[in-house]
């Protein structure tokens, strides 16, 4: 299992959290981008990855002002693109991502093939997103967003 429970904890996935100062409201964090981190949040968030400020250190591509209250949706998409299949919000431990091999060894472990039931009583599932790892999604997809039958777009 993976777990974000704070700024920080994006670090390994391309997204630097440097300073709530540079926000005048104190909303915002300033946080630069590897190239990782700028396709994770354009698409979590609905941005063309050409659309970013450029990096206020050394080591990223782009800058951000993410939001506080932003991290818990942002921390989905993030487990869901690093090899997640599910993923559970949850009250007293952050986001939880679930593998298929996690699936899998907790069913080994434990006798059970739903792991999701034993975040909801230890805890505290909030909801989940994403799908068991037998579960075939047949929905026609570009990344994490479906494809509009009609049209053929994506958002």
């Amino acid at each position: 299992m993976k777990s974000i429970q704070c700024l920080n904890d994006l670090r390994e996935f391309g997204i630097t959290p440097l300073t709530g100062e540079a926000c005048a409201i104190g909303l915002r964090c300033l946080c630069d981008l590897t190239e990782e981190g700028r396709d994770t949040v354009a698409e979590c968030f609905g941005i063309m990855p050409q659309g970013f400020k450029d990096n206020w250190n050394s080591g990223g591509v782009a800058s951000f002002m993410l939001p506080y209250d932003s991290l818990r949706p942002l921390s989905v998409v993030v487990l869901l693109r690093n090899g997640c299949c599910a993923v559970a919000l949850t009250e007293r431990h952050g986001v939880i991502g679930l593998t298929a091999e996690d699936f899998r060894e907790f069913a080994e472990r434990e006798g059970e093939t739903d792991p999701v039931e034993h975040i909801r009583t230890f805890y505290g599932l909030i909801r989940t997103y994403g799908t068991h790892p037998d579960v075939t999604d047949t929905r026609p997809t570009r990344g994490l967003s479906c494809v509009h039958a009609m049209s053929g777009r994506s958002a």
